[in-house]
């Protein structure tokens, strides 16, 4: 090419770069929230229907120490929650070992302690369903069944910040009597053939109690916070004066929100865009009682706005109360991903999720049709007050990007914990030119506004390939792959703590792979051990040191079970998706990696499915062979390798002296059993296409305290020894005698360390 021309093109290419930077790049990191954002919304629908199920992945635990484990400043429960009904089965079934009156309030509630120590709030039913509550809108007695629809419209909406609730019937005379107080049981009566109590509140009254059919009260439970999490209450900015002919000032002064947002916390961090949540929350549910809430103490605005007591909703399908909706009315913001989802709800998908989050409650039906439908017709109205907003101050203003329920996320990716969960992982699912693919490989329509964002990606990388093209621009030959085996073996040494085993194997068996000149099959390395124990951090681990852009690359492949795979009717369909994937990313790069998270719940025919391409391909004589490398991850044979490391502890010797030989034999053992697992059912381990049986040991009180030492480097916060004591301890440990191993190993971790900070 002559010099001119090179000129020319390079001039024209300066010319791209700059069009692409100023009107297209720009919007990247929206486009990809946003599409993250709908990720969420799917995540969410496969998840709605809850099913009580008795049974835990982890045995040592009880539902309690789990659901104290999932509260952290900016949530109750995390967006995956594969062991919400097991804690809500729970709730409902576990012994009443005690009764008392409920605390300070003005409605009539109970407090019970559930066999295992956990207090939970009962609500009594008061209504039918289809009884219609006549004056203002927070007028009437507690609705219990309100308590569980808000809760699961708490789930719908992503916000994740009530605490969890689910029907309960329970039997005065034979549950609660033997176990209540003095000061309850003096509240009990018999009413013609019926078990009553009135309790003891601001408006209960001997003359209006609460009573049974017979002697089983249908009612709803919500599970207590734990008591390291204590709440401080808040006047709320737009309060009602509850006094007739007294107004508060957001009633008439139209310059009210101008004046919140000059007073701590509203005017810094994410107190005011919690407001306008809740806001949007309560028009939905008709809650015009929120006077006061409650955020966790000493947070100075950064804790969430906790959406506790919503009783007083859906009291009349027919009453729309609008001044609810005045923080958003009167301040016009909102959360850019709460706008999202609203948009993703309307046209009768809210009614839909919100019926099928509760199919599975014990006192289904919830709701009855008309307040459901009202739901649909509210969702309208808020979100042509947000169009109102756009209209007359632009989407710039009115659209804040705050993504505080995702933060923590985002710095547990760096920290040794399993942090890099099914939250994580599914934010790099791929999405091909704006389209993104549902269960049933149907597309899904891309959300206004990711096309033009995308095409700037695009240019990036077409203008990088072209660029390599005219030369070796790396190593490999392709700048996707970098193989750095001097970073993965320095971080597994560096950052992986307490797995020697897991250190050891991995790096050996990447690194032999790598240098192999014609391996003659893929590397297939499984990896097992309780949650938190570093699994799904080695992954992301070896993504980030084999290809340039980690998990983001083209050559690498993120399935996780429950959300790519989780309906058995759809098997055929996930085969050929799964297979023709695969062929796609190894025809693409010839180097790839497949990444299978939960992988003990992926049906045997699925792992059959992809059995050739793990399988002796031959590549002997080929010059550039293509290798491919598949990490499975599960919490399969954990109890088995917590039991080994148990002895070795009880003997007396030190965990290091545990051998890979005698504990893979353990392994495979335990996973040749013909259980529930997919392991046992397929070719995997009878034609030995695992390589290696990775076993991640349980952590204990040490290694909580070296993860928590990376929390705060990697944040650049300093920290004492007794910092990281007091971190370490709150985390639960099991067994209950030794309390040797974290539960959950080091999640939570970074979370924890929030109270710490100055």
């Amino acid at each position: 090419m002559k010099l001119k021309q090179r000129v020319v093109l390079l001039a024209i290419l300066l010319v791209i770069f700059i069009f692409t930077k100023v009107f297209l790049l720009d919007n990247l990191d929206t486009s990809a929230a946003n599409r993250e954002d709908q990720r969420a919304f799917q995540r969410m629908l496969a998840s709605l229907r809850v099913e009580l199920d008795p049974r835990l992945e982890h045995t040592l635990q009880s539902p309690w120490e789990i659901a104290a484990q999932w509260v952290v400043p900016r949530e109750v429960y995390p967006e995956e929650t594969p062991e919400l009904g097991a804690v809500m089965h729970a709730m409902t079934t576990k012994k009443i070992i005690k009764a008392d009156v409920g605390y300070k309030g003005t409605q009539l509630k109970a407090l019970l302690i559930l066999e295992g120590g956990q207090k939970v709030v009962f609500k009594p039913k008061r209504y039918a369903r289809d009884y219609v509550v006549e004056g203002e809108p927070y007028a009437g007695y507690d609705r219990h069944n309100a308590e569980v629809a808000a809760f699961h419209l708490d789930r719908i909406l992503g916000f994740r910040r009530a605490p969890l609730v689910v029907g309960r019937f329970v039997n005065l005379r034979t549950e609660i009597k033997p176990v209540a107080t003095e000061q309850l049981l003096g509240t009990f009566m018999t009413v013609g053939n019926n078990t009553c109590f009135y309790g003891k509140c601001y408006y209960c009254r001997e003359t209006e109690p609460a009573c049974a059919d017979g002697d089983v009260m249908e009612g709803s439970v919500t599970l207590w916070l734990p008591d390291v999490w204590p709440l401080q209450k808040h006047r709320h900015p737009w309060g009602r004066t509850y006094r007739e002919g007294k107004l508060a000032r957001w009633e008439y002064d139209e310059s009210y929100c101008d004046a919140v947002k000059k007073t701590s916390p509203y005017d810094s961090g994410p107190r005011l865009l919690d407001i306008i949540d809740t806001a949007i929350f309560d028009y939905l549910i008709g809650n015009a009682d929120r006077h006061h809430y409650e955020s966790f103490q000493d947070d100075e605005g950064a804790s969430m706005l906790i959406l506790l007591d919503n009783a007083k909703s859906f009291g009349n399908p027919a009453l729309d109360e609008r001044s609810i909706l005045a923080p958003l009315y009167q301040c016009c913001i909102i959360r850019v991903s709460t706008w999202n989802r609203l948009n993703y709800l309307k046209n009768g998908v809210l009614k839909s999720a919100l019926k099928a989050a509760m199919s599975h409650d014990p006192i289904s039906p919830v709701l009855s049709d008309p307040h459901l439908d009202a739901l649909d017709q509210r969702l309208l109205s808020i979100l042509a007050t947000v169009k109102q907003c756009t209209d007359q101050f632009g989407p710039d203003v009115v659209l804040v990007e705050d993504r505080m329920t995702l933060s923590h996320l985002d710095e547990s990716l760096h920290l040794g914990e399993d942090a890099f969960n099914e939250a994580q992982l599914s934010v790099y699912s791929k999405c091909e030119k704006g389209t993104c693919w549902n269960i049933s490989a149907q597309p899904l329509l891309p959300f206004p506004g990711w096309s033009l964002p995308l095409v700037g990606q695009d240019y990036l990388e077409i203008l990088s390939a072209w660029y390599c093209s005219f030369g070796k621009c790396c190593e490999t030959g392709d700048c996707r792959i970098v193989n750095n085996i001097t970073g993965l073996e320095t971080d597994l040494r560096e950052q992986l703590h307490g797995q020697h085993l897991a250190r050891e194997v991995v790096f050996r068996a990447v690194q032999g792979f790598l240098q192999s000149p014609q391996p003659e099959k893929a590397l297939v390395l499984s990896f097992h051990g309780w949650s938190g124990t570093g699994k799904n951090f080695v992954a992301r681990m070896v993504a980030s040191h084999l290809f340039r852009d980690g998990l983001k690359s083209d050559c690498v492949r993120v399935f996780i079970s429950l959300l790519h795979f989780p309906h058995h009717k759809y098997l055929d369909s996930y085969k050929a998706q799964l297979q023709r994937q695969i062929s796609e990313t190894q025809q693409l790069c010839r180097q790839s990696l497949f990444i299978f998270d939960e992988a003990e719940k992926l049906h045997s025919s699925l792992l059959d499915a992809i059995r050739p391409f793990m399988a002796h391909h031959g590549n002997k004589g080929q010059a550039d062979p293509q290798r491919s490398i598949f990490l499975f991850l599960s919490n399969l044979g954990g109890n088995t390798i917590n039991e080994v490391a148990l002895d070795f502890w009880r003997a007396g010797r030190p965990r290091e002296e545990i051998s890979m030989e005698f504990l893979e034999q353990q392994l495979r053992l335990e996973l040749q059993e013909p259980a529930e697992n997919s392991y046992a059912h397929s070719h995997l381990l009878r034609e030995n296409l695992i390589d290696f049986l990775v076993p991640f040991l349980p952590l204990e009180f040490h290694h909580i305290k070296l993860c928590a030492r990376d929390a705060f480097l990697a944040r650049g916060l300093p920290y004492t020894e007794a910092t990281l004591d007091e971190v370490a301890r709150m985390m639960v440990f099991v067994p209950k005698e030794e309390k040797l191993f974290s539960a959950q190993g080091c999640k939570s971790v970074p979370q924890r360390i929030n109270y710490f900070l100055p």
